[in-house]
């Protein structure tokens, strides 16, 4: 009797050490797993953080080197030619004089619109809004481009660097309604919620399909790594003969 009860007893013991044993293989196994994952995602989240250390270096870099030729076009070359205007004055030839007259008053101008473009100094210093008013008289005179611009106050609530950034964006898609597009007729919006940027862009251009110029066209990368540098969302809908339809959200601060 005894003996029986004995082993009663050392398989229950057995069975409870086992049963500790098997609870604490599965505490090390779930807390194995959970730190394995936290690993991976700190890996992950310092790749994220590299590519976009990265990407901004990238950024920064092509604007400092814009800005840099746009000082170099206004101080320089434009001086000088500004100079050589002065020299020209005393050609004797009237006729000879006033078609060189017109041509470097063209240059100059060109030189001075080509540094406003690299530049983002007008943006930092004047806002996007009044840029964008700007761009908005140029392109009605040189382009017979109609540009709309609605809501132009809400822009205002962006921090300089945020306008620079999305002031590059309209660079590029103003570029392509015209040049590409044929657009005659531009629309921006700007609307603004409690937490929330939401800028809407659109042109009575050709329109493409948004797949292959994603993947091909350096203009749409360009867009893509801006808002990628704002931390907003776009979308972008275009289809041939119906022209381009762009969103852009992003959080106000």
């Amino acid at each position: 009797m005894e003996d029986s009860i004995s082993i009663i007893n050392l398989s229950l013991t057995a069975s409870a050490i086992a049963g500790v044993l098997a609870l604490a293989i599965i505490v090390f196994a779930l807390v194995f797993n959970k730190r394995k994952a936290a690993h991976k995602l700190e890996l992950s989240n310092l790749e994220v953080s590299k590519q976009m250390d990265l990407l901004n270096a990238q950024v920064q870099s092509s604007d400092d080197e814009r800005n840099r030729i746009a000082s170099l076009l206004h101080d320089d070359v434009n001086n000088q030619l500004t100079i050589f205007k002065m020299q020209l004055r005393q050609v004797s030839e009237k006729e000879s004089r006033a078609a060189l007259n017109t041509e470097i008053d063209q240059i100059i101008d060109q030189l001075r619109d080509l540094s406003h473009e690299l530049s983002t100094q007008q943006v930092t210093r004047f806002g996007l809004s009044s840029t964008l008013s700007s761009i908005k008289s140029k392109l009605a005179e040189t382009n017979n481009t109609q540009l709309e611009l609605y809501n132009l106050e809400n822009s205002k609530t962006l921090s300089p660097e945020k306008a620079v950034h999305l002031f590059r964006v309209f660079q590029e898609l103003i570029g392509n309604s015209i040049k590409h597009g044929k657009a005659s007729r531009i629309d921006i919006s700007f609307e603004q919620t409690d937490n929330q940027f939401v800028v809407m862009y659109q042109d009575n251009g050709l329109g493409f399909q948004p797949e292959e110029k994603s993947s091909t066209g350096l203009g749409m990368k360009n867009i893509q790594s801006r808002v990628q540098q704002l931390q907003g969302e776009s979308e972008i809908d275009s289809h041939p003969g119906k022209g381009v339809n762009f969103k852009l959200t992003l959080d106000i601060l």
